[in-house]
């Protein structure tokens, strides 16, 4: 089962659309937290594994889009792991996807928030320096996973899906 640790803005968003829980759960490779990014006046969603940090972005705008958020993270998470590694869909996609059930809780860790706060940081620095584009936000994935985080030991977000996925870098 997967499980989407909500923020506060995020589940404004989408008590329309899904079943929200008030409950909180325990940080776990299926524990993803999500919170919302604005970027150039279009709302974005950024999604962190609690345990090994590894994040990816995308578009969230519509509500057809919000309706169908899962599949939506799925197959970005699955372009966001071929994209990093360069493996195929099969030798992965039973590691993290157990089934296709989804439960949207309430985040509880303040050190992942933090982890999010400082990538939502890096991404506004990121686009204004380096003057990134819209076409280009696929980048800031790259950009995020590489970054060292205390949280983890000083070890990145794609490190860890490496070592989780049993991929020597």
């Amino acid at each position: 089962m997967m499980i989407l640790s909500c923020t506060k803005k995020i589940r404004d968003k989408l008590k329309k659309s899904k079943e929200l829980e008030d409950e909180k759960v325990d940080l776990s490779i299926s524990n993803w937290y999500v919170d919302l990014i604005r970027l150039n006046r279009k709302e974005y969603y950024l999604f962190t594994n609690s345990v090994m940090l590894y994040s990816f972005l995308t578009y969230i705008g519509t509500e057809k889009e919000k309706k169908n958020l899962e599949s939506i993270f799925r197959s970005k998470l699955i372009e966001a792991i071929k994209a990093d590694f360069g493996i195929s869909e099969s030798s992965f996609e039973s590691k993290l996807f157990t089934d296709n059930d989804f439960r949207y809780v309430k985040t509880n860790s303040r050190s992942i928030l933090g982890v999010m706060n400082d990538y939502k940081y890096q991404i506004e620095v990121l686009i204004w320096h380096k003057e990134i584009t819209e076409e280009d936000y696929e980048s800031l994935r790259h950009y995020l996973n590489e970054c060292p985080m205390s949280t983890i030991n000083y070890s990145s977000g794609k490190k860890e899906m490496a070592k989780f996925l049993s991929i020597s870098e």
